[in-house]
């Protein structure tokens, strides 16, 4: 049986990286562990699983349907497990009642016939080859199956999905944020590297100082506008919202480049369409956080530069107001600063986020004049904010008080509406937004609701996919999103006047089509797709890997079939094999295919 030889490429930084730290005498320290009052177990099968990864989750006692989703990448050298018990991330999926998703690297353990070196010997993500970093390939797929498969277990609400990550993985964690921007709502690298920062050069080099031998080489110094076209080059698709991002650095740190800090700051500000000047900023006793928001004044990136700290997770066992974490991990350590907490406080995920209204809000002459209140159940209210939404926006500005709060626009355009939006924040920084009635100025045309048409329902084995377009006749759609059946609705990708929305992991049944269309003064559209879709059971065979041969559905051919090697369509023999043994499994195919796939999903 042919063999094609394998070439595996490591990073400069990587394969330094990996002499210097064999010498350390321990990496992972037995210790005890903390009290958790969840479950943490491996999940073994979750898809085709083409990156070869290891799949674990952490459930807390108490969870409820459309639970958020924390998504939690190790760095080189430790394991899903370890990291779980020494960052803190459990003691808040406890607190917050959230699942956490830890993907493990693979080293490369396993039948003898595996390609040498398979994944990473020194179990780093492999955040620079391009297969493992582009969207539906290598490692990004499989964390992706990962998060569908937790998402169909376990009710995950898809509007709260997030993604953190030390070094490798939080180069891993600018991946996903960049390949799949629809699915997270926050990320958060630590130590990590801008998404394509790894890439290899045309003369070889790597692209970012992140070498042991050559400590703090310079961090690549480009523009913000190549970083953020790096970003939208990965999905050119996707008009946004981008995930809002928490960015961590040691400024010891003698891996990862301090400077590449800047760099991510600049990729994400970029992509979110805002300046790389901090709108607002705290000084710690041994860090500085700026702030960088947008003209809403929502915080949409923010970054923490901890002096002193070499390569690591920043934990607080001891902290006096949220101690976080346990020793026992040479790469987390007690920086007096808990990154988890204040991770999951950004994303909203901890704490009670702050209750507004409003109470009145009237126009005179070109003047629209906005008051209300507004509590905090656990905390204090810090600040509220106000914009004007409508054909001619008017930017935020922050109101007079707080529990009772006031504000005045003047000198506005006549004959419009004007939409107040309300937005209030914590002392732990939770935020909450509410939208009011449309003001009129002056006399303004009745206003107009948005069209939708429901151009294409198409059935793919168990995914749903449905277009069509989306306007306003006197103003903008803020949101379009589709409804199946008896299920929630989710959020379309809206571009321009076109949506494209997909669903997959579908049970059987007939799913009735909704599509809700909302303007810029908060009117809603809603059509009806026709015929409804109807999801029905794929063609599949259940055999041993010996029978599935025999018959001509496993074929000794790399994924994606046909080319040389091994394996099958949507996934590598060995790795089938190494994953049912003589076992029977089922492989699947569109009627009128002879091609098998082992995830119905990836049927083309």
């Amino acid at each position: 049986m042919r063999r094609d030889p394998v070439v595996f490429w490591m990073p400069q930084w990587s394969r330094r990286a990996i002499r210097a730290l064999a010498t350390a005498a321990c990496i992972l320290v037995s210790c005890a562990a903390p009290s958790l009052s969840g479950s943490f177990s491996e999940v073994p099968n979750f898809g085709s699983n083409p990156g070869h990864l290891k799949m674990f989750k952490y459930l807390p006692d108490r969870i409820s349907d459309q639970v958020p989703l924390v998504v939690v990448l190790h760095g080189c050298l430790q394991t899903a497990k370890g990291y779980h018990e020494h960052s803190g991330w459990a003691k808040y999926a406890d607190q917050g009642s959230f699942v956490l998703l830890y993907p493990e690297q693979q080293t490369g353990q396993g039948p003898v016939f595996l390609p040498s070196g398979l994944n990473h010997p020194s179990r780093c993500f492999n955040f620079a080859e391009l297969r493992d970093s582009r969207r539906d390939s290598g490692e990004a797929l499989s964390i992706k199956q990962m998060i569908d498969k937790i998402r169909l277990d376990h009710g995950i609400d898809p509007r709260r999905i997030f993604v953190t990550g030390l070094s490798a993985g939080g180069g891993m964690t600018a991946v996903m944020m960049a390949v799949y921007p629809e699915l997270f709502a926050g990320g958060a690298p630590i130590a990590g590297l801008p998404y394509r920062c790894g890439m290899r050069t045309a003369t070889g080099d790597v692209d970012c100082g992140i070498t042991v031998s050559q400590p703090h080489k310079s961090a690549p110094d480009h523009t913000p506008a190549e970083w953020g076209k790096r970003v939208r080059d990965a999905m050119p698709s996707f008009s946004g919202p981008y995930p809002r991002v928490s960015i961590w650095q040691g400024m010891a740190d003698k891996v990862v480049d301090p400077p590449n800090v800047r760099e991510l700051v600049e990729q994400w500000t970029n992509v979110h369409g805002i300046d790389q000047t901090p709108d607002g900023r705290e000084d710690g006793g041994n860090f500085t956080h700026p702030l960088f928001k947008d003209a809403q004044g929502n915080v949409l990136v923010e970054s923490y530069e901890i002096q002193g700290m070499d390569h690591a997770t920043p934990i607080d066992p001891n902290g006096a107001v949220e101690p976080c974490g346990t020793s026992g991990d040479r790469w987390i350590v007690d920086a007096d600063i808990c990154s988890s907490y204040r991770i999951a406080r950004f994303w909203g995920l901890l704490g009670t986020p702050p209750i507004v209204a409003i109470t009145s809000a009237t126009s005179q002459g070109t003047k629209v004049t906005i008051s209300g209140t507004a509590s905090d159940p656990d905390g204090t209210v810090t600040e509220i904010a106000v914009r004007l939404d409508g054909p001619i926006p008017q930017a935020s500005r922050t109101a007079q008080g707080t529990n009772t709060w006031s504000i005045e626009f003047g000198n506005l355009t006549t004959d419009r509406f004007y939409v107040p939006v309300i937005t209030a924040t914590d002392n732990d920084g939770l935020h909450t937004t509410i939208a009011g009635q449309p003001v009129p100025v002056g006399q303004p045309p009745v206003n107009q609701p948005p069209t939708a048409t429901v151009d294409q329902v198409k059935v793919e084995q168990d995914c749903i996919i449905v277009n069509g377009q989306a306007s306003d006749p006197d103003g903008r759609v803020i949101d379009v999103s589709v409804k199946l059946g008896s299920r929630s609705p989710q959020p379309a990708v809206l571009t321009q006047n076109r949506y494209e929305f997909q669903e997959c992991r579908l049970p059987d049944g007939s799913y009735a089509t909704e599509v809700q269309v909302k303007d810029d003064q908060q009117a809603v559209t809603s059509v009806r797709g026709s015929p409804d879709a109807v999801v029905q059971a794929k063609p599949s065979a259940e055999a041993n890997w010996q029978a599935h041969m025999s018959a001509g559905r496993l074929r000794l051919y790399q994924a994606p079939c046909p080319s040389v090697g091994f394996g099958a369509c949507d996934a590598a023999f060995p790795a089938i094999l190494q994953e049912h043994g003589s076992d029977p499994f089922k492989l699947f195919h569109r009627t009128s295919s002879n091609d098998w796939y082992l995830n119905p999903a990836n049927i083309p």
